[in-house]
């Protein structure tokens, strides 16, 4: 049973390696290009700038992840050759990616989020 186990837990550990590896390097980056939430009306909690842009830091999570499951193969072998699912999460997560940089960097309405 534990052997089961295994190649799942090896990838998501390599997705929150990867992820906490890189939020340093992102949050630098948001700050570098003015990517901050600034407490500036009543609605903020916090009271210093906060960096933004912390979903390049997941999805490289999300890639990183793909990348092992797909080295692995075992459970994940028919996932990466019979199906286009792994194509599908990731347009999927790059065009959420997309809308995200936008809104944190000029911010977006609501109606073009959805």
């Amino acid at each position: 049973m534990f052997d089961a186990i295994v190649p799942f837990a090896v990838v998501a550990l390599t997705a929150g390696v990867v992820t906490g590896g890189t939020t340093p390097f992102v949050r630098r980056l948001a700050r570098r290009l003015g990517a901050v939430d600034v407490p500036d009306d009543g609605r903020r909690v916090h009271r210093d700038p906060v960096p933004t842009l912390g979903g390049l830091a997941m999805f490289a999570g999300l890639l990183a992840a793909l990348g092992v499951a797909a080295i692995i193969g075992g459970p994940f072998e028919a996932l990466f050759s019979s199906t286009s699912e792994p194509i599908a999460l990731l347009v999927g997560a790059s065009v959420i990616v997309v809308v995200g940089i936008a809104d944190d960097m000029i911010g977006l309405p609501p109606t073009v989020k959805l």
